[in-house]
Protein backbone atom coordinates (compact mmCIF):
# COMPACT_ATOMS: atom_id res chain seq x y z
CA UNK A 1 0.00 0.00 0.00
CA UNK A 2 1.43 3.53 -0.39
CA UNK A 3 0.34 6.78 0.82
CA UNK A 4 1.22 9.42 -1.54
CA UNK A 5 0.96 9.89 -5.26
CA UNK A 6 4.08 8.12 -6.58
CA UNK A 7 3.83 4.89 -3.73
CA UNK A 8 0.12 4.62 -4.83
CA UNK A 9 1.35 4.17 -8.14
CA UNK A 10 4.29 2.01 -7.25
CA UNK A 11 1.48 -0.65 -5.28
CA UNK A 12 -0.83 -0.62 -8.27
CA UNK A 13 2.36 -1.54 -10.21
CA UNK A 14 3.01 -4.56 -7.69
CA UNK A 15 -0.02 -5.83 -8.31
CA UNK A 16 -0.39 -6.18 -11.83
CA UNK A 17 0.88 -9.03 -14.33
CA UNK A 18 2.42 -6.36 -16.19
CA UNK A 19 4.87 -5.69 -13.52
CA UNK A 20 5.03 -9.31 -11.43
CA UNK A 21 4.16 -11.59 -14.23
CA UNK A 22 2.24 -14.82 -12.55
CA UNK A 23 3.31 -14.05 -9.30
CA UNK A 24 -0.01 -14.66 -7.71
CA UNK A 25 0.39 -13.57 -4.15
CA UNK A 26 0.54 -10.35 -5.74
CA UNK A 27 -2.96 -10.37 -7.12
CA UNK A 28 -5.14 -13.41 -6.69
CA UNK A 29 -8.25 -13.50 -5.64
CA UNK A 30 -8.91 -16.77 -5.32
CA UNK A 31 -7.56 -20.00 -2.89
CA UNK A 32 -4.91 -21.53 -5.31
CA UNK A 33 -1.37 -23.32 -4.87
CA UNK A 34 1.52 -21.61 -5.73
CA UNK A 35 5.38 -21.71 -5.91
CA UNK A 36 6.00 -19.16 -3.35
CA UNK A 37 4.23 -16.82 -1.04
CA UNK A 38 5.39 -13.70 0.84
CA UNK A 39 5.03 -13.96 4.56
CA UNK A 40 4.35 -17.25 4.65
CA UNK A 41 3.00 -19.47 8.02
CA UNK A 42 4.23 -22.28 8.72
CA UNK A 43 4.20 -24.97 11.33
CA UNK A 44 7.12 -24.61 14.21
CA UNK A 45 8.10 -28.81 13.23
CA UNK A 46 7.93 -28.24 9.47
CA UNK A 47 10.57 -24.91 9.77
CA UNK A 48 12.56 -27.53 12.17
CA UNK A 49 12.92 -29.95 9.26
CA UNK A 50 14.09 -27.40 6.96
CA UNK A 51 16.43 -26.11 8.62
CA UNK A 52 14.95 -22.98 8.58
CA UNK A 53 15.52 -19.46 6.53
CA UNK A 54 18.50 -19.90 4.96
CA UNK A 55 20.68 -16.62 6.89
CA UNK A 56 23.27 -16.57 3.60
CA UNK A 57 20.55 -15.06 1.54
CA UNK A 58 19.89 -10.86 2.42
CA UNK A 59 17.05 -11.16 -0.06
CA UNK A 60 14.84 -13.70 -1.25
CA UNK A 61 14.83 -15.78 1.67
CA UNK A 62 11.37 -16.59 1.32
CA UNK A 63 11.05 -17.87 -2.28
CA UNK A 64 14.09 -20.06 -1.21
CA UNK A 65 12.93 -21.51 1.29
CA UNK A 66 9.65 -22.35 -0.64
CA UNK A 67 11.29 -23.59 -2.67
CA UNK A 68 12.97 -26.20 -0.25
CA UNK A 69 9.75 -26.63 0.86
CA UNK A 70 8.16 -28.13 -1.95
CA UNK A 71 11.13 -30.34 -3.14
CA UNK A 72 10.60 -31.96 0.29
CA UNK A 73 6.59 -32.53 -1.07
CA UNK A 74 5.41 -29.98 0.86
CA UNK A 75 2.71 -27.40 -0.87
CA UNK A 76 2.10 -23.76 -0.24
CA UNK A 77 -1.94 -22.39 -0.51
CA UNK A 78 -2.30 -18.96 -1.01
CA UNK A 79 -5.61 -17.55 0.56
CA UNK A 80 -6.99 -14.11 -0.35
CA UNK A 81 -8.84 -14.33 3.16
CA UNK A 82 -5.14 -13.44 4.98
CA UNK A 83 -4.87 -10.17 4.61
CA UNK A 84 -1.66 -7.88 5.62
CA UNK A 85 -0.29 -4.39 5.19
CA UNK A 86 3.08 -3.78 2.78
CA UNK A 87 4.07 -0.09 2.39
CA UNK A 88 6.32 0.22 -0.67
CA UNK A 89 8.91 2.87 -1.46
CA UNK A 90 7.98 6.34 -1.65
CA UNK A 91 10.39 7.29 -4.56
CA UNK A 92 11.26 6.20 -7.90
CA UNK A 93 14.85 5.91 -7.07
CA UNK A 94 14.49 3.50 -3.95
CA UNK A 95 11.98 1.46 -5.78
CA UNK A 96 14.65 0.96 -8.71
CA UNK A 97 17.22 0.13 -6.54
CA UNK A 98 14.82 -2.47 -5.00
CA UNK A 99 14.09 -4.18 -8.24
CA UNK A 100 17.70 -4.09 -9.23
CA UNK A 101 18.64 -6.23 -6.21
CA UNK A 102 15.50 -8.40 -6.47
CA UNK A 103 16.89 -9.57 -9.97
CA UNK A 104 20.16 -9.89 -8.71
CA UNK A 105 19.58 -12.06 -6.15
CA UNK A 106 17.04 -14.35 -7.98
CA UNK A 107 20.53 -15.80 -10.08
CA UNK A 108 21.90 -16.51 -6.47
CA UNK A 109 18.68 -18.85 -5.62
CA UNK A 110 19.15 -20.58 -9.61
CA UNK A 111 22.78 -20.46 -9.09
CA UNK A 112 22.48 -22.40 -5.77
CA UNK A 113 18.94 -24.38 -7.01
CA UNK A 114 18.89 -24.66 -10.46
CA UNK A 115 15.53 -26.07 -10.78
CA UNK A 116 13.90 -23.15 -9.01
CA UNK A 117 13.90 -21.40 -12.38
CA UNK A 118 11.10 -20.13 -13.95
CA UNK A 119 9.74 -19.11 -17.25
CA UNK A 120 8.60 -15.93 -15.63
CA UNK A 121 12.02 -15.02 -14.67
CA UNK A 122 13.98 -15.04 -18.15
CA UNK A 123 11.26 -12.35 -19.65
CA UNK A 124 13.05 -9.40 -18.11
CA UNK A 125 16.44 -10.13 -19.03
CA UNK A 126 15.81 -11.14 -22.17
CA UNK A 127 13.63 -7.97 -22.66
CA UNK A 128 16.54 -5.60 -21.58
CA UNK A 129 18.98 -7.55 -24.11
CA UNK A 130 16.27 -7.02 -27.05
CA UNK A 131 15.61 -4.00 -26.54
CA UNK A 132 19.44 -2.78 -26.12
CA UNK A 133 19.67 -4.45 -29.27
CA UNK A 134 16.87 -2.95 -31.13
CA UNK A 135 18.14 0.75 -29.88
CA UNK A 136 21.34 0.04 -31.73
CA UNK A 137 19.38 -1.44 -34.98
CA UNK A 138 17.44 1.64 -34.78
CA UNK A 139 20.74 3.62 -36.34
CA UNK A 140 20.74 0.79 -39.42
CA UNK A 141 16.99 -0.89 -39.77
CA UNK A 142 14.55 1.58 -38.28
CA UNK A 143 10.95 -0.21 -39.32
CA UNK A 144 12.51 -3.31 -37.57
CA UNK A 145 14.12 -1.88 -34.79
CA UNK A 146 11.08 -0.09 -33.43
CA UNK A 147 9.36 -3.14 -33.16
CA UNK A 148 9.76 -4.28 -29.55
CA UNK A 149 10.05 -0.29 -28.08
CA UNK A 150 7.46 0.14 -29.54
CA UNK A 151 5.21 -3.09 -28.78
CA UNK A 152 6.49 -2.73 -24.83
CA UNK A 153 4.96 0.72 -24.72
CA UNK A 154 1.82 -0.06 -26.26
CA UNK A 155 1.62 -2.86 -23.71
CA UNK A 156 2.93 -0.29 -21.19
CA UNK A 157 0.46 2.29 -21.99
CA UNK A 158 -2.65 -0.15 -21.95
CA UNK A 159 -2.28 -1.78 -18.83
CA UNK A 160 -1.45 1.68 -17.19
CA UNK A 161 -5.15 3.01 -18.70
CA UNK A 162 -6.79 -0.12 -17.48
CA UNK A 163 -5.25 0.62 -13.64
CA UNK A 164 -6.10 4.13 -14.41
CA UNK A 165 -9.69 3.58 -15.36
CA UNK A 166 -10.26 2.08 -11.40
CA UNK A 167 -7.98 3.80 -9.61
CA UNK A 168 -7.68 7.53 -11.04
CA UNK A 169 -7.13 9.11 -14.42
CA UNK A 170 -3.99 10.87 -12.74
CA UNK A 171 -1.84 7.59 -12.41
CA UNK A 172 -1.79 7.31 -16.37
CA UNK A 173 0.90 9.86 -16.19
CA UNK A 174 3.20 7.70 -13.91
CA UNK A 175 2.49 4.49 -14.28
CA UNK A 176 4.12 3.98 -17.64
CA UNK A 177 7.46 4.77 -15.35
CA UNK A 178 6.71 2.88 -12.57
CA UNK A 179 6.40 -0.01 -15.01
CA UNK A 180 9.34 0.80 -17.10
CA UNK A 181 11.51 1.21 -13.79
CA UNK A 182 10.17 -2.00 -12.40
CA UNK A 183 10.68 -4.23 -15.65
CA UNK A 184 14.32 -2.90 -16.36
CA UNK A 185 15.96 -3.00 -13.25
CA UNK A 186 15.04 -6.21 -12.11
CA UNK A 187 16.17 -7.32 -15.69
CA UNK A 188 19.33 -5.28 -15.34
CA UNK A 189 19.88 -6.98 -11.68
CA UNK A 190 18.98 -10.27 -13.20
CA UNK A 191 22.25 -9.77 -15.48
CA UNK A 192 24.62 -8.43 -13.09
CA UNK A 193 23.84 -11.38 -11.29
CA UNK A 194 25.63 -13.22 -13.67
CA UNK A 195 29.01 -11.13 -13.10
CA UNK A 196 27.96 -11.67 -9.47
CA UNK A 197 27.40 -15.11 -9.00
CA UNK A 198 28.19 -16.55 -11.75
CA UNK A 199 26.12 -18.58 -14.94
CA UNK A 200 23.51 -21.21 -13.58
CA UNK A 201 22.58 -24.13 -14.96
CA UNK A 202 19.78 -24.07 -17.52
CA UNK A 203 17.61 -26.74 -17.76
CA UNK A 204 15.16 -26.12 -20.97
CA UNK A 205 12.95 -29.23 -19.57
CA UNK A 206 11.90 -27.42 -16.30
CA UNK A 207 11.69 -24.18 -18.29
CA UNK A 208 8.77 -25.93 -20.47
CA UNK A 209 7.35 -27.02 -17.14
CA UNK A 210 7.17 -23.67 -15.32
CA UNK A 211 5.68 -22.16 -18.37
CA UNK A 212 3.21 -24.97 -18.64
CA UNK A 213 2.47 -24.84 -14.93
CA UNK A 214 2.11 -21.06 -14.39
CA UNK A 215 0.63 -21.28 -10.77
Amino acid sequence: MGSDYISNAISYAMTSPFGVGNAYYHFSKKETYVDSVWGGAFKKETLKKLGGFNENYIKMQDYELNYRLRKMGGKILLSPKIRCNYFVHKSLKDFCKQYFIYGMWKVKGIVDHPDLLAFRHLIPPTFVIVLLFSIILLFFKLKIGVIVPASYIIANLLFSAKISIKKGFKYFIILPVVFAVMNISWGVGFLCGFKKYGIPKINIKIIINSFNNVK
